[in-house]
């Protein structure tokens, strides 16, 4: 699941950016609250399967927003939706956990990886001030 966890870094900007139609939804839920139950139930199947993706967002430092609880507090499904909702609310905090253990194993290998391309990056820079100096102190001499 260590891919899992990896697909997760390049997932967070867009669901930065797709988290704000959640508040919309929900502010849609309290205005507009519809007759249509199957419309309901279907608009809060697609917003509830999210948490599959992304159980969390990191907000900054350590705080987070879970996407599932705040529809269950905003905009809570239909109770004929609750059935059919996938993952089921029961098992939210399993898979929570689940993310977040596989974010903690990824790190160690995340920060290896970040140090390596700071490291080759800082010897390319290096390589080319070395070469820049070079080829200045040639133009001089000649």
């Amino acid at each position: 699941d260590a891919d899992h966890a990896s697909s997760h870094d390049e997932k967070w900007p867009h669901v930065r950016e797709s988290s704000h139609f959640f508040g919309l939804y929900a502010l849609h839920r309290r205005l507009f609250c519809y007759n249509s139950q199957t419309r309901q139930k279907n608009c809060s199947n697609s917003f509830w399967s999210f948490d599959k993706l992304i159980p969390l967002v990191p907000l900054f430092g350590r705080a987070v927003w879970f996407p599932s609880s705040f529809l269950a507090e905003a905009a809570p499904p239909p109770a004929n939706a609750v059935s059919s909702l996938s993952p089921p609310p029961a098992e939210l905090e399993a898979n929570r956990r689940a993310v977040v253990t596989n974010l903690d194993r990824s790190l160690s290998k995340r920060v290896q990886s970040l140090y390596l391309q700071v490291c080759a990056w800082m010897v390319r820079i290096d390589s080319d001030v070395v070469s820049k100096k070079v080829a200045s102190t040639t133009r001089r001499v000649v």
